[in-house]
């Protein structure tokens, strides 16, 4: 049974800070965030969650879904990002 932080491998390790230290966050996971992404990955980001609204408000939950899912892929620090995902995916009966 380990009992120090000592003996723990680093990579091991949760990421719940982004890459550059600015942002932390005790919910999620954070890999890529608005302070590391390029001003394309930006607008692609946008572009996915605009469109995931889109289809949202047209009733096609799991296009929607996907959309968020691809606007996580490109920056994951927004836990209401996170939330979305996690709501759609119960109004389709999907588990964690």
């Amino acid at each position: 049974m380990k009992t120090s932080g000592d003996d723990v491998d680093p990579s091991e390790v949760p990421l719940r800070q982004c890459p550059s230290g600015i942002h932390d966050s005790d919910v999620v996971l954070i890999h890529k965030c608005a302070c590391v992404i390029s001003e394309d990955e930006q607008e692609q980001y946008e572009a996915c969650l605009n469109n995931a609204r889109q289809q949202e408000l047209g009733g096609k939950t799991e296009d929607a879904l996907m959309g968020y899912m691809d606007a996580l892929e490109l920056m994951d620090s927004e836990l209401e990002l996170h939330l979305k995902i996690l709501k759609l995916g119960k109004k389709m009966n999907l588990h964690p």
